[in-house]
């Protein structure tokens, strides 16, 4: 299985850059502060649902012409019968920490054409009027006698990034992470509009780290939550 780990010591702030997407998700560095008081290990894991309901981890990435795009995942959004189908795609983020952070998430999308000229295969990007449908595990504000529900709080339109509504910490134990949902996969319910054509997804993340005192107003110049424009909270609820 590929587990595509991120580590960060209080705050990692990942700058990849590439000639189609620009964010890779198998890139590691480490930011080593004099006093650290904290270690947070971040798994960003990407999968298909399999049939019998496990996930496919494996032989994700996007190959074209025989060449595999590293950190680029491959989603297929033409045939309804395939593996890699839209609507069969989740992803978990797994948290190993001692500390008590804040994350937020980073999704680069881009669909390419697939065409054939004089018998030479190429790709050209394509523009989407509108992000893509995943099934994302998001934030809802509380209504009435209903509790809010922690998750991702969208805020793409504004700086690009999901937040995650409420403090993370894992147990210290490398054999019980925190696992929290970016992505779920479509239920029977649910439905997805298939392209024509020879069009694909590519897919990359970036997620980002801070710890909970102070990493969103220093290092995200956030004095207030995205979600409710209050101050950022100091325990996990």
């Amino acid at each position: 299985m590929k587990k595509l780990i991120l580590a960060f010591i209080l705050l990692n702030l990942i700058l990849i850059t590439s000639t189609f997407i620009g964010a890779f998700l198998n890139a590691r560095q480490d930011l080593i502060i004099e006093q650290p008081i904290g270690d947070v290990g971040v798994e960003i894991i990407p999968y298909f649902i399999k049939p019998d309901g496990s996930k496919e981890t494996d032989n994700i990435f996007y190959e074209f012409n025989g060449l595999i795009k590293e950190g680029v995942i491959g989603v297929n959004i033409t045939n309804p019968s395939d593996s890699k189908y839209f609507t069969k795609f989740g992803v978990d983020i797994v948290v190993h920490s001692n500390v008590k952070s804040f994350i937020r998430v980073a999704v680069y999308e881009q669909i390419s054409l697939t065409y054939v000229t004089g018998g030479v295969i190429s790709e050209i990007a394509t523009t989407q009027e509108s992000y893509s449908p995943f099934n994302y595990n998001l934030y809802e504000p509380a209504s009435g006698s209903t509790p809010e529900k922690h998750g991702f709080y969208d805020n793409r339109l504004f700086d690009g990034y999901f937040y995650y509504t409420n403090l993370v910490v894992g147990s210290g134990d490398a054999t019980q992470p925190l696992t929290i949902p970016l992505i779920d996969v479509y239920n029977e319910n649910q439905t997805y509009q298939p392209y024509d054509g020879e069009y694909r997804l590519q897919l990359g993340f970036i997620v980002e780290v801070v710890q909970f005192y102070g990493g969103p107003e220093n290092n995200w110049g956030l004095p207030k939550t995205p979600w409710n424009d209050s101050i950022w909270p100091r325990e996990v609820s």
